[in-house]
């Protein structure tokens, strides 16, 4: 009986070695920006506050693809998100907060139907087949940023770019612990 609990503790450390070494490998890759100039700037949605406004979380994602098509890695932005709970077109919300900083409607396509990654992931193939693109470059906070990048490679975009928001709260703790999950469901499932 020793020897089987033995083993049994022995397999849980290893397991819990392995979990805790991918959260860490999330963290990593996930503020490890890789930033070329390509065709497209993917924001994933998130959160609309009560009063239609971005959270500061979606924001963060805005600012940053505002940085990169201010500093010319594309001039080409799609966003993506779907009807949030509190009634608001994620989508919309992303393209009046770009619009209010000078970003011209015509360098803006929306996808109103991004209710997730997946969803995201596969609307923004079908947009950039549509166009000719090739390259991308995916932006949200950086504990989404493997699972987003390995979606999209997998979907069969070739030239996959990331960066991260600069936005960190406690909830990203959860977040990360999450995507470990997360990341195998898109990886092996999806």
């Amino acid at each position: 009986m020793k020897i089987k609990i033995a083993h049994l503790k022995f397999v849980v450390l290893i397991a819990s070695l392995i979990f805790f070494l991918h959260i860490i490998a999330i963290v990593l890759f996930g503020h490890f920006d890789r930033v070329q100039n390509a065709d497209v700037i993917i924001v994933l949605g998130n959160k609309v506050e009560m009063d239609g406004k971005p959270s500061e979380r979606l924001k963060s994602r805005l600012d940053k693809a505002l940085e990169l098509y201010n500093s010319g890695y594309s001039f080409n932005i799609f966003v993506s998100g779907g009807l949030s709970k509190e009634g608001y077109g994620e989508a919309e919300v992303m393209e009046e907060y770009l619009l209010e900083r000078g970003v011209p409607k015509s360098k803006i396509r929306k996808d109103y139907l991004g209710f997730d990654t997946e969803q995201s992931g596969l609307n923004s193939k079908s947009y950039m087949d549509e166009l000719g693109y090739k390259s991308v470059i995916v932006v949200s906070n950086y504990y989404h940023i493997p699972r987003s990048v390995i979606f999209f490679k997998k979907i069969g975009i070739k030239e996959v770019y990331n960066s991260h928001a600069n936005y960190y709260e406690f909830r990203d703790v959860y977040s990360s612990f999450r995507e470990v999950f997360a990341f195998y469901d898109y990886l092996v499932l999806r």
